[in-house]
């Protein structure tokens, strides 16, 4: 049975999607584009920013950012080296399947540019930095792509991948029987991010160590847990918040022919909607002129999206409404904030 895990993800890939992706993907109306750079209103600097950057190192520059990232990849493969060496296995460096993160000074990469816009829409069918998903490409792809071992025999690369990983996910999670025979495989709800590495074998425990030793290893403190769960809950509440700037985005891709969207996050979203069912095991079989209709259909919205953006001076206002939010966590939470700012100092 093939299972694709979607647990949380361990500690340096967690450290990846929060601290270094800083690109936003836009869009907009058909190949008219308004010539407007919005990037300056997209990147704004909010109160919660000073506490947050101390962890995530999200305010230092991208070379500092890949710096920090191969700090913590190294630190990662020592740690899980020592430990399948502890179990009895040689590790195999490359084991753990790579994150591509798109830096925001990466050449070719401009989401914020109305002409890139115009050819690649949001980026996500395809774009310059490669990515495209032909039928032929997308169905070609395992499920699993987890090197196997000449020197092994199958029970010993069993063996091997247990410890690596942790048993399989019929013996602690919930497995989920998906659309082409694929599974997935995901915590009981009750877990915590803790619980989930404590089962997946050396990976788990090098994330449950670095946890201990880095800044961003916090957010698992027992310590920071409150402070901590009630941000995620501040930035759930800012990401379902119907704003105004949100109802005029919406009419107004309503009025170029994109109907159905309430928040401006939406237009990307629809993309993704009809780009996941793609994936290998999922929904496979589509060829290569379906895709290309997707793409046309990514373009145009991205287009109308990015219009619609610069039309109703969104950025600007949806800056001002966090910033509202942020201000009031802040002064609820300063003290707890603060603590938080020290402890990361120590660590950094």
């Amino acid at each position: 049975m093939a299972v694709a895990r979607n647990t949380r993800r361990l500690f340096t890939i967690a450290v990846l999607a929060a601290a270094l992706s800083s690109c936003t993907t836009l869009g907009s109306n058909a190949n008219n584009i308004a010539p407007t750079d919005i990037t300056e209103t997209i990147h704004f600097a909010f109160p919660l920013d000073e506490y947050m950057n101390a962890i995530w190192g999200s305010s230092l520059s991208p070379d500092a950012q890949r710096a920090r990232l191969e700090q913590i990849s190294q630190r990662s493969e020592e740690l899980i080296t020592q430990c399948m060496h502890d179990a009895g296995f040689d590790y195999d460096p490359g084991t753990l399947n790579d994150s591509r993160i798109l830096w925001g000074d990466e050449e070719g990469w401009n989401p914020t540019n109305p002409e890139w816009i115009a050819q690649w829409g949001y980026g996500i069918i395809d774009s310059p930095l490669g990515g495209g998903c032909t039928a032929s490409r997308c169905s070609s792809l395992p499920v699993s792509a987890a090197p196997e071992n000449p020197r092994r025999t199958p029970a010993e690369q069993k063996a091997y991948f247990r410890a690596l990983w942790g048993p399989p996910c019929e013996d602690w999670g919930i497995v989920t029987e998906m659309a082409g025979g694929a599974f997935s495989c995901s915590e009981p709800p009750e877990w915590t991010t803790m619980q989930v590495w404590e089962v997946l074998g050396c990976q788990g425990q090098a994330s449950l160590q670095m946890a201990t030793e880095s800044p961003q290893g916090l957010q698992h403190d027992d310590e920071f847990a409150p402070l901590f769960a009630a941000i995620w809950q501040m930035q759930g509440s800012l990401r379902s918040d119907i704003t105004d700037a949100d109802i005029d985005w919406a009419l107004c891709m309503a009025n170029a022919g994109f109907l159905g969207f309430e928040r401006q996050s939406d237009g990307e979203r629809s993309i993704w909607d009809m780009y996941r069912p793609m994936t290998p095991g999922i929904r496979p079989g589509l060829t290569d002129d379906e895709i290309r209709d997707i793409q046309q259909i990514e373009i145009e919205t991205a287009i109308a999206d990015f219009n619609c953006q610069t039309s109703t001076d969104f950025w600007a206002r949806q800056n001002a409404h966090r910033t509202g939010v942020e201000t009031q966590f802040v002064n609820d939470h300063r003290a707890a904030l603060t603590a938080l700012l020290d402890a990361a100092e120590q660590r950094n």
